[in-house]
């Protein structure tokens, strides 16, 4: 029995190592953004639903926009692998090309 406790204890802290190991190794986030003309933004934000779901592995996030006009609103890309990144934003910018047409920005 107390072999038994002896085990648990040692699994129980290997178990406890390899936790703090993996919270100690963060995954970087790279982070880019898209500059949106502000009229499209409604058209963009109907749209997110779809693009998450293709694109899994990023986020997408409106922040706000620096533009002193408030005719642009900008959109945060968030993921961990440059390749996720720049699939996601040739999505966004299909996107934005077809809400462009539609609001004839």
């Amino acid at each position: 029995q107390l072999g038994m406790q002896r085990g648990m204890n040692h699994n129980g802290s290997v178990a406890n190592n390899v936790a703090n190991a993996i919270n100690l190794v963060k995954t970087p986030v790279i982070i880019d953004e898209v500059i949106i003309p502000r009229c499209t933004v409604d058209l963009v934000k109907m749209k997110l639903l779809g693009l998450r779901e293709r694109c899994r592995n990023v986020n997408f996030q409106f922040v706000p926009s620096e533009s002193k006009s408030k005719q642009f609103a900008r959109v945060h890309i968030e993921g961990s692998l440059a390749s996720d990144i720049n699939i996601a934003k040739e999505h966004l910018w299909n996107v934005l090309l077809r809400a462009c047409d539609e609001c004839q920005a």
